[in-house]
């Protein structure tokens, strides 16, 4: 008969740990029946997740993590499965060798996974150190070597809190023969505690429950994640219209440049053409001054002639020539001194050209 017939009920128990490690044994000794079966050799011995119901109590035995077969990802993926469906699980015990004692980069990596599953798995682990031998000779080997519970049990809680705050919690370090009905009674003392420390402990959140916290939390990130997007399109909202503002207010500037260098350019243009203007007027004023000059200096020459003897003069050009006699021939001839003298060829020619008129004066 079980030893744990009148122990807590309700309890579910997994036992997890490396390939070798006495998961099988321990559920076995636990138990006290034949149900679950323990391999001699160093290969997995349990190949895919065991369940068994007990006096009212569950106990899942797991394939071995480092599995020999390689088969880590598949056995993981059925763990969590099964524990799924059981709905509940108060403990995860891992089991350790004593006598290959290694916390290595696989073992850390599957219980990162476990933590994973089971969010608080910290708060409600148990460690068994399986192989833990009281022989004469097992015992002597462990104190030349300085293996001691205490620093087994320190080493192991560092280990886990590696993985997240323990809040305080101790884990409990459980140190084991596990020889069956040849067990020491330490053995069976620590073993009749397991279910009792269990009990106490909060249960595990499944996986389907840390399925949901972590649907959850994805639906949370994305949603921040749709605020973050949604702040940065409004920022670069602001920046682009703060740019179009600034490009239009720019533009704005331009054409306000553009306009009063226009405006001015007028303004410069419109001084030349006064000037000019003026300039042209002042000429224009020059000329009619100099154009009245020239009629009264015609005026005056005009006086003078009608005052001087007889002669011919050009009001154009100024030619004048004057003769004492008293006729002027009208064919460009003069008499002087009873003789007929030619009229000089550039007083003809001009007499052609300008129509100038003979002046004939007569004392």
């Amino acid at each position: 008969m079980s030893q744990f017939t009148k122990s807590p009920k309700n309890i579910v128990l997994v036992a997890i740990g490396k390939t070798g490690s006495g998961k099988s044994q321990f559920l076995k000794d636990l138990t006290d029946t034949a149900y679950f079966k323990p391999s001699a050799s160093v290969d997995s011995g349990t190949t895919k997740v065991t369940i068994a119901t007990i006096n009212g109590n569950t106990f899942v035995d797991t394939p071995g993590l480092g599995d020999t077969n390689g088969n880590d990802s598949a056995n993981l993926a059925s763990i969590s499965k099964h524990c799924e469906e059981l709905r509940k699980v108060n403990a995860l015990v891992l089991v350790l060798n004593s006598e290959d004692y290694k916390l290595d980069q696989p073992l850390r990596e599957a219980m990162q996974l476990y933590v994973e599953l089971f969010p608080n798995l910290l708060s409600s682990l148990i460690v068994v150190f399986s192989k833990w031998y009281e022989y004469d000779d097992s015992v002597e080997k462990r104190n030349d070597d300085g293996v001691m519970k205490a620093s087994r049990t320190q080493s192991v809680r560092a280990f886990a809190a590696e993985f997240g705050d323990t809040g305080g919690f101790e884990i409990p370090c459980l140190f084991c023969n596990l020889r069956g009905n040849r067990s020491s009674e330490n053995t069976k003392v620590a073993l009749g505690s397991v279910l009792d420390i269990a009990a106490e402990m909060s249960p595990l959140r499944t996986f389907a429950k840390a399925m949901e916290s972590r649907d959850e939390l994805a639906a949370a990130i994305k949603k921040e994640e749709a605020r973050q997007a949604e702040v940065l399109a409004k920022n670069k909202r602001e920046v682009e219209a703060r740019w179009v503002l600034a490009a239009a207010e720019k533009k704005k500037q331009k054409q306000e440049k553009e306009e009063a260098d226009l405006i001015a350019e007028e303004k410069k243009r419109q001084a030349e053409i006064d000037q000019a203007k003026k300039a042209a007027e002042l000429e224009a004023a020059r000329n009619r001054a100099r154009q009245k000059q020239i009629l009264v200096d015609q005026a005056r020459q005009r006086e003078r002639d009608l005052a001087a003897p007889h002669g011919w003069y050009c009001y154009e050009h100024g030619w004048r020539r004057s003769s004492i006699c008293d006729h002027l021939p009208p064919f460009g001839f003069v008499a002087s001194g009873g003789e007929v003298e030619p009229l000089p060829l550039e007083l003809f020619g001009c007499l052609i050209q300008c129509e100038w008129k003979i002046i004939q004066i007569k004392k």
